[in-house]
């Protein structure tokens, strides 16, 4: 019952016939109104424009002021892009006509970067490839790489398809609820020794107070199996629920005890150090004004932040 409820935390279609689901464009005001009369409302709002996403926070509504729907003609066209855009296509069934070999998986990257420059602007969009570019480098050779949600997952694949470190193997962890996109990546090298109908019957479980995913379920299988190295990206919800040792690697954890300890967290000194300061590209990252990065890609940047923090953490332990 708890997992028919939450449906959409755990991830799969919103419905189970694909060509019944929709992308959503909505409109909505901010939920408190400043004034105690409606004749003292502001009327500032927030627009938001959103698809059937991977994960149900991303991304954040932006700022807009109630008229400029109708007076701001760049606003306007964007809006106008955006209905049109989502009127064409709907994620969950152009995921399965990928996955039964109906669409080539081009198309997938070439519909994100429609709807990624619509929803964070030309210099948003690449500081988003920046900071992907830079998590696929801290990726071991032929890596399984575990994502999270849309930001870490849509930019990769685009830049694979451009021919970037397309020896790594993304596995995003809302899609691997899905038996069709496990089998769809068991086809592309993913190393699961497993039938379909095992892979049919794999359920969200209760496990130690927690709920056990499917795709948790298969990626503690991974680990233990794999004799490609897995590895997480840093933007991963909990990679620790799993229960086995991590190391920070530049953008991404890896599985072993190889590093500096750091509170509960290990860190490579060397290596992420190579990574922060020789390897990585921040030239999109600094190049945005401050206040022009939206929230979201904001967030994505952090992650420099917090390695950098726990790299100044463990060189201050080893002197």
């Amino acid at each position: 019952d708890w997992m028919g409820e939450h449906r959409r935390i755990v991830g799969g279609y919103y419905y189970d016939n694909v060509e019944e689901n929709k992308n959503f464009a909505s409109i909505r005001g901010v939920s408190v109104q400043p004034g105690a009369f409606p004749e003292e409302y502001s009327g500032d709002g927030l627009v938001s424009l959103r698809s059937s996403l991977l994960t149900p926070i991303e991304p954040e509504p932006f700022h807009l002021k109630h008229f400029d729907l109708y007076e701001n003609d760049r606003v306007l066209h964007r809006v106008v892009e955006f209905v049109k855009l989502y009127r064409s296509f709907n994620w969950p069934q152009l995921f399965s006509q990928v996955w039964d070999k109906e669409v080539p998986f081009s198309r997938v990257c070439e519909v994100w970067e429609q709807e990624a420059r619509l929803m964070y602007g030309d210099l948003n969009f690449h500081v988003l490839l920046e900071w992907n570019a830079n998590m696929l480098r801290s990726a071991p050779q032929g890596a399984l790489l575990i994502t999270n949600g849309d930001n870490d997952t849509y930019p990769a694949w685009f830049l694979q398809h451009q021919g970037t470190r397309d020896d790594v193997l993304i596995v995003n962890r809302s899609l691997l609820n899905v038996p069709e996109y496990g089998r769809f990546l068991m086809e592309q090298g993913l190393p699961l020794d497993i039938t379909d109908t095992e892979l049919a019957e794999i359920k969200h479980k209760k496990a130690k107070g927690d709920i056990m995913t499917r795709s948790d379920q298969l990626i503690e299988r991974l680990v233990l199996t794999s004799q490609r190295p897995v590895v997480f990206s840093t933007t991963v919800w909990q990679p620790d629920r799993f229960g086995f040792p991590l190391t920070m690697v530049g953008m991404v954890y890896e599985i072993g005890e190889h590093g500096e300890k750091v509170d509960d967290i290990r860190i490579d000194v060397k290596r992420t150090h190579q990574y922060l300061f020789k390897t990585f590209s921040y030239e999109k990252y600094i190049s945005i004004p401050k206040d022009s990065l939206s929230d979201v890609i904001a967030s994505m940047g952090m992650n420099y932040v917090a390695a950098a923090l726990r790299l100044s953490q463990a060189l201050q332990q080893v002197g």
